[in-house]
This record gives structure tokens, C-alpha cells and sequence, in this order.
């Protein structure tokens, strides 16, 4: 075993340097960018941009180094510089477009082209060499540096942080949260790709002559991930027996289960690969030939699962990758199934192609998505008299609560995922109520948006936990938001506190109240909490200073009215306090039993009578 040295750490750090420049350069300009953005306290949207694009960089330069290396010496110098060229071409293009991007649109497509990036790294340089054994010991080395790298980085980052957090309580030295920041990104940005690119193996091609196999790989594959798959695969064969014997149509958790279920077994599979044939490893060959076999079930249930969905909502671009996965899944389990001998180079090549494919364009997820619930949300306004001859008209309509909340949810969906250029073609200058009075229109709350668009049109919103709770006798009544809210006249009161949920302890001067519901009273109870000095020290007494009933409300919530619902009023009377409570949101049920779930609104109230203890003293 040949034990570090400085000199063997200067000399692989410097010929990592030399050999992966780009890719070195990229992680540095993001440490550069992060630790200007750490230094001056700040966010700027477009150098989080770039650093986050540089960033995936990292592992694009990283294979194009190494497919250049592939190419030879006798490859033509357009060859040569032609691909990094393009790189550098695509992630200018990717920053600059990135601020015009929703946040749900960036995080998702970020994650696209991380899953394009590393799948470059793991297959570019074998693009044209058929070396299945040399592309899975790359691929190997890729992993064991990797994980390598992350802990390695980890603990030097835990134990530097440990050392300045120590500085306080031994010297009284008060160390600023940025070096903290600043410390994660020298540690992940510089030393951990720095640390993984000086263990790669500089001759691929010799790659392909090694037959060395860790006896660590195997056991892993064959005791953790095989016996993984095995109870994923009885959970799902179950699960399909219970779908064909009740006719119940299978559960959005399908998707996880699956995916699941093929990231184990083609992991396991890739594993023991180099070693399928060898006589002991009888059982790899049998894994392998009935693991993608035992797969297309579980991947029809999945695909039902998904076309149910989109036959009731539309398309949406978490349901759009549903849908890839599945036609890749099926696509790579009936290659393997018929070519039992299948090139593995195909699952991060295809990969990276479908995460190329989906990014952009009419046909991505985005294009799709948009034109799928653009569509919908004129088929809902249509069946309700609101669109003809292809424009909106708005004209005072009574709709159901079902019809309301689907209205609510797809203008929800579009304004937070594509903003409100999605809806102008629909709603024409309507549509402008989305941004009115917002600095940022796409960074403010997406259903704030929706409900000023819809009360524009005269159609109250409905929050999605108003629609979907389906528990008998249940009830539930929320404000919808408007452009121009009325002021609440406070009466002479004296104090004011925010309601949020059926109990609210809150002070008053140096008095501890608190705002209780009681369902089965169908009430409100203001009361106060002292010393009760009949019983042990410490124990309390809550008095009653006022009530206000709830049968009102509770009405009103229950007959799930379709109009624009303003904020309700409820009345606090009684002898120690007086005041009303302005209720924005009320969620409860009668059944089994009358229960309160949910309650929000401001309080306005003042006190009647001093506290108890304070009669004598004459304090307030």
C-alpha cells in the first residue's frame, strides 16, 4: 500500500490542475461569485445564477476533457475545440435566461441539466470505444473518488467549523456567520472537485485490460440491493393483485415505488456486471434476466396511474416526467430483456437524452404542461358560459364549489409555474390584476395572485384544503384576497393579535390571555390565565372575560357560497372584555363529533376589569 506524501499531494493536485483547467476553473469562478455574494450580505439573481451554472460546469468541462483525451492525437483541431466552445455557448445562454424563468421553472430545469451534466461525465468519454469493461471500471472510479471526496470534504468541514465555534466559549472571540459560508464554499467548491479530479485514472484505455473487482461491490449488490428490490417487488405484485381485485384505480405513490424499485435493481445489476459470468455468480445472470421481466407490471400500473390523473387535471410538468420515466423505463427494460447482453453505456446516454429532450421547447414539459392546462382552464371557463367566440366574457355566474376550486387551482398552477404572460392569450388584460401592487409579481404567493384575478371576474377563490376535505358533516370558509381590502374601524379598542389556529395564547400589559374554541359549544372563549392560589404553586385558573358564538359562521361556511366571501365578524361580549374578531379562514366538522380544525383572523379587544392582583395596588 503506498501512503500520501506532501510531494505525491502537490504533484496530483498539480497535474489535476493541468489536466482539468475548465473544469477547475468553473468550481473556483462559483466559489468567487458565492463568497462576493456571502461578503456583501446580499441576493443578486443573476450571479446566483451564474454561480449555480458554473457549478454544473464542473462535471460538463470534466467530460469534455476527457473525451478529448479519447480523441487522439490526430483528431482535427475543430474536433477539439468545437465541443467546449458550444459548453461555454450553452451555460452564457442558461444565465442569461434564467432571471425570465419562474422559481419553479429554474429548480426543475437545474435539476435537468444536473442529470444531463453528470450523465455527460459518465458515458461522453466512451462514446465511440466499446470497452465494457473499461467503462464500467470508469465509472467505478468515478463513484469510490466521489464518496471518497464527500467525506473527506465533510469532515474537514465539520471539524474547521467545530474549531471557530470553539473560539467563543475558550477565547471570547466572536467569529461572523460569513466565515462559516465562506469556509463551506473553499471546502466544496475548491478542495472537493480539486480532491476527486487527482484520483481519476489518466489512461482510460487501460481501463479495459483490469479484472480487478472489489469483493465489497458484490456483497453490497447482493445482500443490501437484491433483497431491496425483492421487497419492493412483493409490495407491488401485491399491490397490483389488490388494483385487478377491487378495480381501484392505483395511487399517485405508484410513481415513487417504481422508480424505486428500478434505481435498486439496475444499480445492482451495474454493480456486478464485470463478474455476471463467472461460475459463482449464477444468480446475477438469473437477477438480471428476470428483474426487468418482473418490472413491466409494476411500470403498466405506474403508466394507468398516470393517464388517470391526466385524464382528470391535465398535464403538469411533474406528471410530463412521470410520463418520460415510464416510456424510458419500458424502453431500457425491454431492450435488456431482449438482449440479455445489452450495452449499459445506453441507460446514462439515454438519460441524458431525455433530460435534453424535455428541457425545452414545444415538446418539453414546460411546453406541454403550459398548453395542456392553458387549455384546460378555457374548457372550465367555457362549460360555464365565460368563453365564447375564442375571448373571455365576464358576466355574473353562480358556480359550484368543485368548479370554483378547479378555476382556482389550474390559474394557481400557471401563474406560480409560467407567470401571467401564460394567461394573457385567455384572460386578455385581466390578467394585469395578477401583478397589480406586487414589486415582484412572480416571488409573491401564487393563490394571491389567482384570487385577485378571480375576484376581478366576480368568482371567489377556494384554497385547495377547502375542495378536498371530504369528511362528513365537514365545513370550511376562507376570505378570498382583494385588490382594495376595507379598513377595519377599531372602535376605541384597545388592543389587537393575529389569530392562527383553535388556540391562541397571546399577552395583554403584563396579563397572559388566551383565544380557545369550543366546538361542541359551537363558541368562542376569551379568557385569562392567574394564580390559583387554592391549589399547589404554579397552578392556574383561566377566567371567562368574554364569548362569542360561532353558529353564524359556521353557517355561512357550511352552505359553500359562491360569491366573493369577504372576511366574517364575530361579536366578543361579556363582563370582563369587549371587542370582535375579523375571521379570515374556519375549517372544522360534525362528525364523528363537533371539531374545530383550523381558525385564523385578527383580534380586536379591550379589557373591562383590571387583573384580580392588581385591585388592591391600583395597577392596570
Amino acid at each position: 500500500m503506498r501512503f500520501a506524501s506532501l510531494q505525491s499531494v502537490r504533484r496530483s493536485a498539480a497535474r489535476a490542475l493541468r489536466r482539468f483547467p475548465s473544469a477547475l476553473a468553473c468550481a473556483w469562478a462559483a466559489c468567487a461569485i458565492a463568497d462576493g455574494l456571502i461578503l456583501a450580505n446580499r441576493t443578486d439573481e443573476h450571479l446566483i445564477a451564474a454561480a449555480l451554472v458554473l457549478a454544473l460546469g464542473i462535471p460538463v468541462f470534466f467530460a469534455l476533457t476527457l473525451f478529448d483525451e479519447r480523441l487522439g492525437a490526430g483528431a482535427s483541431p475543430v474536433a477539439r475545440m468545437l465541443p467546449p466552445i458550444a459548453a461555454a455557448s450553452c451555460l452564457a445562454a442558461i444565465i442569461w435566461l434564467w432571471p425570465h424563468w419562474t422559481t419553479e421553472i429554474q429548480w426543475r430545469r437545474y435539476l435537468q441539466l444536473s442529470v444531463l451534466a453528470h450523465s455527460l461525465a459518465a458515458f461522453l468519454p466512451y462514446l465511440s470505444a466499446r470497452e465494457p469493461r473499461g467503462f464500467w471500471q470508469y465509472n467505478r472510479a468515478l463513484l469510490e473518488r466521489f464518496v471518497v471526496a464527500s467525506i473527506f470534504s465533510s469532515v474537514l468541514m465539520l471539524g474547521l467549523e467545530g474549531a471557530l465555534a470553539s473560539l467563543k466559549p475558550l477565547f471570547g472571540i466572536t467569529v461572523s456567520a460569513k466565515a462559516f459560508g465562506l469556509l463551506t464554499s473553499w471546502i466544496y467548491l475548491v478542495f472537493h472537485p480539486w480532491f476527486f479530479m487527482a484520483g481519476i485514472p489518466e489512461d482510460l484505455a487501460e481501463l479495459d485490460r483490469r479484472d480487478e473487482y472489489p469483493a465489497t461491490l458484490k456483497v453490497f449488490a447482493q445482500f443490501i440491493l437484491v433483497p431491496l428490490v425483492a421487497v419492493y417487488q412483493v409490495l407491488l405484485s401485491a399491490y397490483l393483485v389488490r388494483v385487478l381485485a377491487t378495480g381501484k384505480w392505483p395511487s399517485g405513490l405508484i410513481g415513487w415505488l417504481v422508480s424505486a424499485e428500478a434505481a435498486a435493481g439496475t444499480l445492482a445489476i451495474l454493480l456486478v456486471h464485470p463478474v455476471r459470468d463467472r461460475a459463482e455468480n449464477v444468480w446475477v445472470r438469473t437477477f438480471g434476466r428476470w428483474f426487468y421481466v418482473a418490472l413491466i407490471p409494476s411500470i403498466v400500473m405506474l403508466a394507468l396511474a398516470i393517464a388517470k390523473r391526466v385524464a382528470q387535471y391535465g398535464v403538469t410538468e411533474d406528471r410530463y416526467f412521470v410520463i418520460a420515466l415510464t416510456v424510458w423505463l419500458a424502453a431500457i427494460s425491454v431492450y435488456f430483456i431482449v438482449r440479455r447482453d445489452g450495452d449499459i453505456r445506453l441507460i446514462p446516454a439515454t438519460l441524458g437524452a431525455l433530460a435534453l429532450f424535455t428541457f425545452a421547447g414545444p415538446w418539453s414539459a414546460y411546453g406541454i404542461s403550459l398548453a395542456s392546462q392553458r387549455a384546460r382552464l378555457v374548457k372550465i371557463l367555457e362549460a360555464n358560459g365565460l368563453w365564447r367566440a375564442d375571448r373571455l366574457v365576464v358576466h355574473p355566474v353562480e358556480l359550484s364549489l368543485e368548479e370554483r376550486r378547479q378555476l382556482s387551482s389550474t390559474l394557481t398552477y400557471l401563474l406560480q409555474t409560467h407567470g401571467s404572460a401564460a394567461v394573457r392569450p385567455v384572460l386578455g388584460d385581466l390578467a394585469a390584476a395578477a401583478d397589480s401592487g406586487f414589486i415582484d409579481p412572480d416571488r409573491a404567493p401564487s393563490y394571491e395572485r389567482a384570487g385577485r384575478v378571480l375576484a376581478r371576474m366576480g368568482i371567489g377563490y377556494v384554497n385547495p384544503w377547502e375542495a378536498h376535505d371530504q369528511r362528513p358533516g365537514g365545513y370550511s370558509f376562507s376570505a378570498t384576497t382583494t385588490d382594495h381590502p376595507a379598513a377595519t374601524a377599531l372602535e376605541g379598542l384597545d388592543y389587537h393579535v393575529t389569530v392562527a389556529g383553535t388556540v391562541t395564547d397571546f399577552g395583554a400589559g403584563a396579563r397572559r390571555l388566551e383565544l380557545a374554541c369550543d366546538a361542541r359549544g359551537r363558541r368562542l372563549i376569551l379568557s385569562e390565565e392567574r394564580p390559583h392560589r387554592a391549589t399547589s404553586r404554579g397552578a392556574t385558573v383561566a377566567d371567562t372575560l368574554a364569548t362569542a358564538s360561532l353558529d353564524s359562521i359556521i353557517a355561512f361556511s357550511s352552505a359553500s357560497v359562491p360569491s366573493i366571501r369577504e372576511p366574517q365578524r364575530l361579536a366578543l361580549q361579556g363582563s370582563g372584555a369587549r371587542g370582535f374578531l375579523v375571521v379570515k379562514y374556519l375549517a372544522g366538522g360534525s362528525h364523528p363529533e363537533p371539531r374545530l380544525y383550523g381558525l385564523g383572523g385578527e383580534l380586536y379587544f379591550s379589557l373591562l376589569v383590571p387583573a384580580p392582583d392588581s385591585i388592591a395596588t391600583g395597577r392596570p
